[in-house]
């Protein structure tokens, strides 16, 4: 059994570890080319000093919180008509190509945030499920000749840690997801 609570708990941390490892790597590349977009997006929404929420939107910018910036932008609509035109040339300005495309612009910003938010929070609940089920395992690993001595015990340790590290697996496929969208 001493044999068998070894192999387990440190092939459990090994295997998480490189499979983590992997999956960084592709979520690092994702968000490089991420930023890319939004920064592109960014210089097509072009002068937002008119925009009401500018000091809000420039602030969360500077600390790269996506999803406070894509909220920004969808509370405040793109170039809105002035208050005071007649409701026909109000309809005919919402018409307008430069009026539809910035609202595409505004539409691909907030599409590209919230999903570069995403990401984030996704890589940060896989680092702690993947810590945690890791430090698990060589905890374990450490106290293997107390814990093979009680049959019963053994295998309720092997039997939660292949269930965390289960568990631990199955929060990547969130981060996937976002990651191929």
């Amino acid at each position: 059994m001493e044999n068998a609570c070894y192999y387990t708990f440190s092939t459990i941390s090994q295997s998480l570890a490189g499979a983590f490892g992997f999956l960084v790597a592709v979520v690092l590349y994702q968000i490089q080319v991420m930023l890319g977009r939004l920064e592109r997006g960014r210089s097509m929404l072009g002068d937002m000093s008119y925009h009401p929420g500018y000091i809000r939107f420039v602030q969360a910018e500077r600390e790269e919180r996506w999803s406070e910036m894509a909220d920004v932008l969808e509370k405040n609509p793109p170039l809105p008509a002035p208050p005071n035109i007649p409701p026909d040339y109000k309809d005919m300005y919402e018409r307008h190509w430069l009026y539809q495309t910035s609202r595409g612009h505004y539409a691909d910003y907030i599409r590209n945030a919230r999903q570069l938010a995403s990401i984030k929070n996704g890589l940060e609940r896989s680092l702690k499920g993947t810590g945690t089920t890791i430090g698990l395992s060589l905890a374990l690993l450490m106290f293997t000749p107390l814990i093979a001595g009680h049959g019963w015990l053994a295998w309720l340790c092997l039997g939660l840690d292949v269930f965390f590290a289960g568990l631990c697996l199955a929060s990547y496929f969130p981060l996937v997801n976002s990651v191929t969208k």
